[in-house]
């Protein structure tokens, strides 16, 4: 009985693969950043943190940044109003890149869950990642 509820507990502690952001100055820090947006209680937002956590974040975390934004969170609605952000499904992921002015742009977005592979392949031929 305590290791079914051990696993159970396990299978339902959220999995923090993505950093949170917490200040919108975090974004200046890094050149290249993926921001993924989720909501508490979205199954298809814990698939996505747990692929990509386990294997792109691990893998390319010294050429980009990864963040995760939490819907209803104060720097949720700071970033919808800043860079005036419409999240039509979660989970909802833009890459951001910082200009010559040193402000950050959004360059591309993912809309809802993604495979490992695709995101990958996208970071590979559109963001030179090694």
């Amino acid at each position: 009985m305590k290791k079914l509820i051990l696993i159970i507990l396990f299978l339902y502690m959220p999995l923090n693969a993505f950093e949170d952001l917490k200040l919108l100055s975090q974004l200046k820090e890094h050149s290249l950043v993926f921001l993924v947006f989720e909501k508490h209680g979205c199954p298809w937002c814990t698939k996505y943190d747990i692929e990509l956590g386990s294997k792109i974040i691990d893998k390319y975390d010294k050429d980009i940044k990864f963040f995760k934004v939490e819907k209803g969170s104060e720097i949720f609605s700071q970033l919808r109003k800043e860079f005036k952000l419409k999240i039509i499904i979660y989970p909802m992921t833009y890459i951001l890149k910082l200009n010559d002015k040193n402000v950050s742009e959004i360059i591309d977005e993912i809309y809802g869950y993604q495979t490992e592979e695709y995101v990958e392949e996208l970071l590979l031929k559109n963001f030179l990642i090694k």
